[in-house]
């Protein structure tokens, strides 16, 4: 959120003096004989006392002639004090928040009230609407005949503002007549509250010649007060910028609209109240989120113009387009469209035509900081940087003027704008010194903005503050930037409450959530992760779509994302499942047209969840779809344009085409993903982002393993072990445990492939080990899938050395280690991973089987390679399905040699031609000599129990299929397996024709 400062037109007007005190009268002289009355009273008072006592009687007759000569007693010395000192007692009336109020107070020298009820009905008469509060107090402001009128008249202003301040009225009228009679002038005071002084003393004011109606004069005295108080309140709350003052701004905004709307105010007047209401508005929108309120500014300064030209009052004309300005550039932070911003950047540019420099230099650098403010938020939705260096070069013009030691507090905005501009900028690059320019100019702005001083602006530069550690943070490996942009915004918090500030609350909890989850990320607990969503569940409750439709999608994004990390740790699809709803609802406001970046980065982050959720399930359909959500965020992601972004979403479209070349027969996907992999890297480099760097050096290890496996040489099997090596560099167990133990697993599973290519056990052995220390941090607690996955590979490893050696403890442990992956992996959660685990253990229960006795275990391998198949079917997973095949037929094989008929070799063979159904040797050259030889086995085992050769001779062709691709020279132990299956088939096959 930005904060924009507006400027405000002063109203002081100096009045003139008036004429000194009429001297009050003296008192008449008394009767000097008795009337015919007093000598009634007597003889009353004498039947009184007769009757009721003397006592009763003189106190009621005390009480009569009090009564009846009133005029007189209230002039006898103590009688009017003490009648004033009743009338204090008296409560006072309370005013009406929701209107401006004035209260006439009692007048000197004022028979029955008779001017005091002139003023009322005057007042009455021109507010007729009850716009304005007529309030009668019962007190009496005396300056009487003083000696020093100038001191009596300023303490009666005092005296005044203390009443004021007890009935919570904004102005008072108090005075004197000159005379008793109705038309006689009088001399009135204006005493206003909230600190403002008016220095105000009527002239003589006469009603008209037969008229009791005040004079014009008095009516421009009205609205030259009426002008002043709203004036001077709305700089009282302008002063408190940076401060919470929504709550008492709505009361003064009622009173303000209610003075416009009635016509009580008229012309340059009205004008004036305009602006002075369209602050007020503007200042209740911003702070309370009401987009209503903003609009009302909005247009309050638009009509305000129609009357304040630039030919009649051009530096008042230049201050309303720059509240204009202002209005119109908070107004279009909360919504989609940027024609709001478009509007208060032209208005910003109208101000500049009279706020020159030479003439105006702090309005001038006041208007340049909130251009550069609407410039900047342009620029966050723009695919370029254009906008971005317009609003530093137009903050930095105004810090010519803005100096520390001049306007400390606009010095410290314009900092906090000029790190909101820096900010934007190093997100695009790929460096990080702007980012580290933008943390110094909010740290320099906090030197000035303190807690006590201008909360509201405080907790705002600290939340932006986190924005910048936070950008900071995840381009380094360690977690300090992330911890300290964390504090940040907890700080911020503090002020920025939901009560107070809704919008700037959730802004701040979205930001809050978003740094969680980077941490989150980072370690192997999901706790910050939690409270990452947490946070944007909180920002969602005041981030409504109706309100602030951008906001709310960025959130629901910021949530898809950290939902996604949430479900990479789960077993369960619920939290991906949800993040994809949250993405889509993203969609729904961000749109290329609109924000394209925005737009490409949650293109981006649907395809990241649709790949995990495609990982995770038989089919290929979302995985296609993530594929074409990295190629819709690559059409805005341009390298020249935002090359880490580019790289990153490079790096994501490898990964996808990655998982759908390992279900696919031919290597074109597999060799695209390694293509994207080294584009990635052209801009994720170590010293740029090291995390970044070992990812994408990872998945670059992951998709050459694949493709070696699928190619006779170790080339590329050597170039994915170099790659997790490298990927290791920066994939520390301390700095990132998770992402260190997965590189582990994956570098044993490069080592285990390049020793199935050579004849010793070394790469086993380098296997074992890696796998082993990735269980240090994979365990079946924090990441299930992860450990079971992690399970299955190790027994794959203890299996080949196994098959390697003579005993049987291995292959125990290799059996051991596929169980314990299936209590994770099951069919109904995972069905691949549980067909491939089913196949793996068919595979350890077989070598085993082949070195006991009896049948026992390889009935059990039988079982477990058609379990896997339920899952492994030729149209889902072509290879798979095949590999498959090929391992039940070795298991059938193996049986059918220790039994006496040939159907299970006759199932074992049928088994291997099913299996070069999909293994051929152009698509995988090794898997389709394999099972050349394998087939080959068969078919000689068969050939040695039937008469005919011509079992035997399909073995040697086997045989000799399968030596194309078995090498000495790339594969010498399968060399040597085939070599000698051949010569064993000959040998039969030769046997065999010299007995005929």
């Amino acid at each position: 959120m930005r904060g924009w400062a507006v400027a405000r037109k002063k109203h002081f007007q100096r009045l003139k003096e008036t004429e000194k005190f009429a001297p009050r009268k003296d008192f008449p002289d008394s009767q000097a004989s008795e009337s015919p009355l007093a000598i009634a009273m007597k003889k009353f008072y004498q039947f009184l006392n007769t009757r009721l006592g003397w006592p009763l009687a003189a106190f009621l007759i005390a009480s009569v002639l009090v009564w009846y000569n009133w005029e007189k007693a209230v002039q006898l010395p103590g009688v009017s004090g003490a009648l004033t000192t009743i009338r204090e007692l008296n409560p006072l009336p309370q005013a009406n928040p929701e209107r401006f109020s004035i209260a006439i107070a009692r007048l000197d020298n004022d028979k029955d009230d008779v001017h005091r009820r002139l003023i009322r009905d005057a007042l009455t008469s021109q507010f007729s609407n009850n716009e304005v509060e007529i309030l009668l107090f019962d007190r009496l402001i005396s300056v009487g005949n003083s000696e020093k009128p100038q001191e009596a008249i300023r303490a009666g202003h005092e005296r005044a503002k203390k009443l004021l301040g007890e009935s919570h009225a904004q102005a008072m009228i108090w005075g004197e007549a000159f005379d008793v009679q109705p038309d006689a002038p009088m001399r009135l005071h204006w005493t206003a509250d909230s600190g403002v002084e008016l220095g105000k003393t009527s002239e003589k004011y006469q009603p008209a010649s037969g008229s009791y109606d005040l004079p014009k004069l008095f009516r421009n005295d009205l609205n030259d007060v009426l002008l002043l108080l709203a004036s001077s309140q709305a700089a009282s709350f302008s002063e408190q910028s940076g401060s919470f003052v929504a709550d008492r701004l709505k009361p003064f905004i009622i009173r303000v609209r209610y003075l416009i709307e009635n016509g009580s105010v008229a012309g340059p007047f009205q004008a004036d109240l305009r602006v002075i209401l369209g602050y007020g508005l503007s200042t209740y929108g911003e702070q309370s989120g009401d987009n209503g309120a903003m609009r009302d500014a909005v247009a309050m300064y638009q009509e305000a113009l129609k009357v304040i030209t630039r030919e009649r009052m051009p530096l008042d004309w230049a201050m309303t387009q720059n509240n204009l300005g202002a209005a119109l550039a908070s107004l279009g932070q909360h919504e989609a469209e940027t024609v709001q911003l478009e509007q208060a950047v032209a208005a910003f540019q109208e101000a500049l035509k009279e706020y020159a420099r030479e003439r105006v230099p702090l309005d001038w650098a006041r208007t340049q900081t909130n251009l550069g403010n609407a410039l900047w938020s342009l620029g966050q939705r723009e695919a370029g940087t254009t906008r971005l260096e317009q609003a530093v070069a137009a903050i930095q013009e105004a810090q010519k003027e803005y100096t520390r030691e001049r306007v400390p507090r606009e010095w410290a905005r314009t900092q906090a704008s000029l790190g909101d501009a820096l900010l934007n900028l190093g997100k695009r690059e790929a460096g990080t010194t702007r980012l580290e320019q933008g943390v110094a100019a909010y740290q320099e702005a906090l030197k000035e903005y303190t807690r006590e001083r201008v909360p509201l602006d405080w907790a705002r530069t600290q939340n932006n503050l986190g924005n910048a550690l936070s950008s900071l943070g995840q381009r380094e490996a360690g977690t300090t930037r992330l911890e300290q942009g964390v504090a940040a915004y907890q700080e911020a918090l503090k002020e920025y409450t939901r009560e107070r500030v809704p919008l700037d609350w959730a802004m701040t909890q979205n930001n809050l959530g978003t740094t969680l989850s980077s941490l989150g990320q980072r370690e192997a607990g999901t706790t910050r992760l939690d409270q990452g969503v947490a946070a944007y569940q909180e920002a969602l409750k005041e981030y409504t779509r109706e309100r602030v439709p951008l906001d709310w999608a960025r959130t629901q994004n910021n949530l898809g994302t950290t939902l996604w990390s949430l479900g990479q740790r789960e077993a369960g699809t619920t939290r991906l499942d949800q993040a994809v709803a949250a993405y889509q609802e993203a969609l729904k406001e961000i749109t290329r047209e609109r924000v394209p970046l925005d737009w490409a980065m949650t293109q981006n982050n649907l395809g990241g969840v649709l790949l995990e959720l495609g990982q995770r399930e038989a089919q290929t359909v979302r995985l296609e779809q993530a594929v074409v959500a990295f190629q819709e965020a690559l059409k805005e992601y341009s390298r020249e344009r935002v090359p880490l972004d580019w790289a990153k979403t490079q790096n994501n479209l490898g990964t996808a085409l990655w998982s759908l070349g390992e279900r696919e027969a031919g290597t074109t996907r597999l060799k695209q993903a390694v293509a994207a992999f080294q584009e990635a890297l052209k801009e994720i480099t170590r010293e740029r982002v090291p995390l970044d760097w070992a990812m994408t050096q990872s998945n670059l290890g992951g998709v050459l393993l694949e493709l070696g496996q699928r190619e006779a040489g170790t080339t590329r099997l050597e170039q994915a072990v170099a790659a997790y090596q490298e990927a290791l560099k920066e994939y520390s167990r301390e700095r990132v445990p998770l992402d260190w133990a997965k590189t582990q697993n994956n570098l044993g599973t490069t080592l285990f492939r390049l020793s199935e290519r050579e004849a010793g056990t070394t790469r086993l052995e380098q296997a074992v080990t890696a796998y082993q220390e990735a269980l240090k941090e994979i365990t079946r607690e924090r990441v299930p899938l992860d450990w079971a996955m992690t399970q299955n590979n190790l027994g794959n490893v203890l299996l080949a050395l196994g098959e390697r050696e003579t005993g049987t403890v291995r292959l125990e442990q290799a059996v051991s280690a596929y169980r314990e992956a299936l209590k994770e992996y099951s069919r109904e959660r995972m069905p691949l991973d549980w067909a491939m685990t089913q196949n793996n253990l068919g595979n350890g229960l077989s070598n085993l089987g082949e070195r006991e006795v009896g049948t026992f275990r390889l009935e059990q391998a039988v079982a477990a390679y058609r379990e896997a198949l339920k899952e492994y079917s030729r149209e889902r997973v072509p290879l798979k399905w095949a590999a498959t095949q090929n391992n039940l037929g070795n298991a059938l094989s193996s049986l059918g040699g220790r039994e006496a008929g040939t159907k299970r070799q006759e199932e074992a063979v049928a088994a291997y031609q099913e299996a070069l159904k999909e293994y051929t040797r152009e698509r995988m050259p090794l898997d389709w000599a394999m099972t050349q030889s394998n087939l080959g086995n068969a078919l000689l085992a068969l050939g040695e129990r039937e008469v005919g050769t011509v079992r035997l001779e399909q073995a040697v062709m086997a045989y000799q299929e399968a030596l194309k691709e078995y090498t000495r020279e790339s594969v010498p132990y399968y060399f040597n397996v085939a070599s000698r299956g051949l010569n064993n088939a000959r040998s039969a096959l030769f046997a065999r024709k010299e007995h005929k």
